[in-house]
């Protein structure tokens, strides 16, 4: 049920993302999409009947992963696309998912498998394949 709504959301953000930042390409909505979607998974996380232990420790990673890595980078996604060389952006994103991985192994003291440092290798190539494929930037959200 909260992929269904995460994904519904996601594709109302992304659908009136313009709209609802009145046009103007230097206000990002997506702090206030984030606040609202975390509100909604949290409201739908009390009718699921799970075992939840929380404690100061669980609060602050939740908070840092609430503020940092995504209302951060949802918001200078957001700011990048409609200012900067959306090609480049999108290009560079790529680097989010080994950036991620590295950290959480690190984070959890688990090391990472061969599998892993090749499938994070494998996403890095495609994103640098992608990049170098295209002929002309994309156009930005500006000029349009």
């Amino acid at each position: 049920l909260a992929s269904f709504v995460a994904s519904v959301a996601w594709g109302l953000y992304s659908n009136y993302n313009i709209s609802l930042s009145c046009g103007k390409s230097s206000i990002s909505v997506a702090p206030i999409f984030i606040l609202f979607s975390g509100i909604l998974m949290a409201l739908i996380s009390l009718s699921v009947s799970e075992e939840a232990q929380w404690s100061l420790k669980t609060c602050l990673e939740l908070a840092y992963a609430s503020i940092f890595p995504s209302a951060v980078s949802y918001t200078l996604w957001d700011i990048g696309m409609r200012k900067g060389n959306s090609t480049l952006i999108a290009s560079v994103s790529y680097i989010i998912p080994l950036a991620s991985t590295v950290f959480i192994s690190i984070f959890l003291g688990v090391p990472l498998s061969s599998k892993i440092w090749l499938a994070c290798a494998s996403v890095i190539a495609g994103a640098a394949i992608c990049l170098f494929s295209i002929s002309e930037p994309l156009p930005s959200l500006r000029e349009k």
